[in-house]
């Protein structure tokens, strides 16, 4: 739900972008990838009956933890997107997208790029 929640989102400003540059507004995503927060512990509190159960989610949350693991040594911290949002603020001609850290930048090239099935293999992995 929360990827479905980010994907709404930037639909919409895709759409707000076309209809607002008519008033001079400028419309920008700020596309984060992984990001040390306390999100995912306050999100996993609140989950918790979901994840302990033996619910058809119980394998892709158990795969999910080692997963999530792994990313945290590749994870960029809430300066990184503090950064990339004074640089879209201060732009005179701010672009569409901005992304950060890395691996988010990388993610949105192989996106564009690669077949969706080789995408998702890829995600997956």
């Amino acid at each position: 739900m929360y990827d479905s929640t980010k994907h709404a989102l930037e639909a919409v400003s895709d759409g707000l972008r076309g209809e607002l540059a008519q008033f001079g507004i400028q419309v920008v995503i700020i596309e984060p990838g992984f990001i040390i927060t306390e999100f995912l512990d306050v999100a996993n509190g609140v989950s918790r009956e979901v994840i302990e159960s033996d619910s058809p989610y119980a394998a892709s949350i158990a795969r999910l933890g080692s997963t999530l693991k792994r990313m945290r040594k590749m994870a960029g911290r809430p300066d990184d997107i503090a950064d990339v949002i004074l640089k879209a603020l201060t732009a005179s001609k701010p672009r569409a997208r901005y992304a950060a850290p890395g691996h988010a930048r990388l993610g949105i090239a192989l996106k564009r790029f690669l077949p969706a099935r080789l995408f998702d293999y890829v995600l997956n992995r």
